[in-house]
């Protein structure tokens, strides 16, 4: 697959819509961070190979290992948004101010539970990806 196909992949993905429904710019970033980034990771595991000249990339030698490692990731995730969504319910239902809870309180209340900045930007992404959450003005709240 070449590059700029994948990008544009997992640009959907991130987004949850039609990739012309996406600012260029967005998909123009998502090339940029899986090329400096991501695609020099994976090479190095040996999970996928990259041909810089044809910018084509394809399955490595380690490629089944990393979908495992995948699978148990998600499983993971599954468990940990679980933990996330009843530390939120239980700080909404301490919160008076109406609105669900600010941006600003959803991150201490996550960094409150061990979490580091990385994994609560993943976190947060993940809920709303997965409707659990929606964000409102600057607020997020909760979908029962």
């Amino acid at each position: 697959m070449s590059l700029p196909d994948l990008a544009d992949e997992c640009v959907v993905m991130e987004h949850g819509c039609a990739l012309d429904d996406i600012p260029a710019e967005a998909v123009r970033d998502m090339y940029m961070s899986l090329y400096h980034s991501h695609i020099p990771h994976l090479v190095e595991i040996g999970a996928i190979e990259y041909d810089q000249e044809r910018d084509l990339v394809t399955a490595g030698p380690a490629i089944a290992e990393l979908h495992t490692h995948m699978d148990l990731s998600r499983r993971s995730l599954c468990d940990t948004a679980e933990r996330a969504l009843k530390a939120l319910r239980n700080a909404i239902s301490t919160d008076d101010g109406g609105c669900g809870l600010t941006i600003a309180h959803t991150r201490e209340t996550l960094r409150n539970m061990g979490y580091d900045e990385d994994a609560v930007r993943q976190l947060i992404r993940h809920l709303e990806r997965t409707g659990y959450i929606h964000f409102v003005d600057d607020c997020i709240r909760l979908v029962d």
